[in-house]
């Protein structure tokens, strides 16, 4: 019975050891497809937080960076309106103004650290609110809050110099708290000239006029992540190469200013073709191996609608472009619309990439910062578990033929088995049992009498 316990305990004990095995193989594969999907979604440890709005006088909606990071913009949509947008280093809040307007923020988040400076304690009227950044720092955005709706056509702008800068109209006169006065707040990020962590945003400065183009162009070795304008969705749209954002402005009273999110991570940049289109779907699509992670849409006939920067359809872009006027600019240049697409390498070269690529996958950021990926995607890698079942039966049945002959040899029962196999052997072979020798006491050498076949 202890024999027989101890073949059990090591059957027990390798089968436990090719299970964990294949856990711990499934389970790095897993590690691996979660490293390889982090790269995908969330290059250079940067995001954007956008959770939907609320309705409201007064209703706050906030968009939370995530642990380590921190505001690097601020808009609301739609924009400038409402009550405007207030801002603290690692949170954007919209603010609606009534039941009719719903406010949703939209924060962009990166590594580099940024402080937060408001106008002071009070809201201002008929008045320049001013928030200065602090001496060795950049001010790279500015946003006003009121609930009043005072911060006139602007919620959000850009800074003059180091500081924000707006005037404030007479408000109606209501007094909200003790000594809270009434009017409106402004508020201005300030970030260190030179991000810690290599990434960052680059602000270009917008301009006024027909075609007029600004560029906001990343530092040497970094690359385009993201390309957008302010404000948002106007003007001639966004066009974009791999080092470079540019906001095309639509006329004199249309200035759009341009921002880039920059990396090291290597991007390319696809363009729909050499003409622009009209009265057609017009695409851009990205290399193998390669994912589209943003779109963008040019056009000098102010055709791209009501959107000039929208998200990929699997690995491109594409986007309905209605009939321009029918003017044409240059030879042979087409008239309509160009479409723009990001592309980046699925997986950063020192990731294994996954054997099988999901299906589905999304990163849902919650309002509260914290960030869930959901995936279809069913595979697990690693070694199929009917491959593992085998292997440990098997595995088992040699431990146990190991087992039974060192105990039978200890016995000195070994001889009296063999012999007893021989005299089967023989009788299935046709022989009559005297035939195969019968050494129970291990002194002749184990085979077959004088005169008796060979096996």
């Amino acid at each position: 019975m202890a024999d027989m316990a101890h073949v059990r305990g090591a059957c027990l004990v390798l089968l436990i050891s090719h299970v964990r095995c294949h856990e711990m193989t499934s389970n790095t594969d897993q590690h691996r497809r979660l490293l390889a999907l982090d790269n995908t979604l969330r290059p250079c440890n940067s995001s954007v937080v956008e959770p939907p709005g609320c309705y409201g006088n007064d209703c706050a909606t906030n968009a939370t960076c995530p642990i380590g990071q921190y505001v690097q913009s601020c808009s609301s949509t739609p924009k400038n309106q409402g009550d405007g947008i207030s801002v603290t280093s690692n949170a954007c809040t919209a603010h609606s103004s009534g039941p009719r307007n719903r406010q949703s923020p939209r924060a962009t988040c990166t590594s580099s650290p940024t402080t937060v400076v408001e106008s002071g304690p009070l809201y201002l009227d008929n008045q320049e609110v001013t928030a200065s950044c602090p001496a060795e720092t950049d001010a790279i955005q500015c946003t006003c809050h009121s609930p009043w709706s005072v911060c006139g056509t602007t919620t959000e702008f850009y800074p003059s110099g180091n500081r924000c800068t707006k005037h404030i109209r007479v408000s109606d006169g209501r007094r909200r708290g003790t000594g809270g006065g009434a009017g409106a707040k402004v508020y201005a990020i300030c970030r260190a000239p030179t991000a810690l962590d290599g990434s960052g945003t680059v602000f270009a400065s917008g301009c006024y006029g027909n075609d007029c183009a600004t560029n906001a162009t990343c530092p040497i070795g970094q690359y385009v992540q993201s390309c957008s304008s302010t404000p948002r969705h106007q003007g001639d749209g966004i066009s974009v190469t791999s080092n470079a954002c540019t906001a095309h402005s639509s006329g004199p009273r249309n200035r759009q200013s341009a921002e880039a999110t920059c990396c090291a991570v290597p991007t390319t940049v696809v363009e729909s073709g050499p003409l622009y289109l009209d009265n057609q779907e017009v695409t851009a699509s990205c290399p193998a191996e390669t994912d589209a992670i943003q779109c963008t849409c040019h056009s000098p006939w102010s055709v791209c609608g009501t959107t000039t920067e929208f998200y990929p359809s699997g690995n491109r872009c594409t986007k309905h472009i209605r009939v321009s006027d029918g003017r044409r600019r240059g030879t042979g240049g087409g008239a309509g619309a160009k479409v723009y697409a990001i592309c980046r390498p699925t997986t950063d070269a020192s990731i294994v990439a996954p054997t099988e690529a999901p299906t589905h996958v999304r990163t849902v950021t919650k309002a509260n910062g914290t960030a869930a990926a959901d995936s279809s995607d069913s595979s697990r890698g690693g070694t199929p578990v009917w491959v593992i079942v085998l292997a440990s039966i098997g595995s088992c049945v040699t431990v146990v033929a190991i087992v039974v002959v060192v105990v039978l040899y200890r016995r000195n029962q070994l001889s009296v088995v063999l012999s007893r196999m021989y005299s089967v052997v023989a009788t299935l072979e046709g022989q009559t049992p005297e035939c195969a020798l019968d050494s129970h006491d291990g002194t002749e050498k184990l085979g077959f009498k004088a005169g008796c076949d060979q096996l």
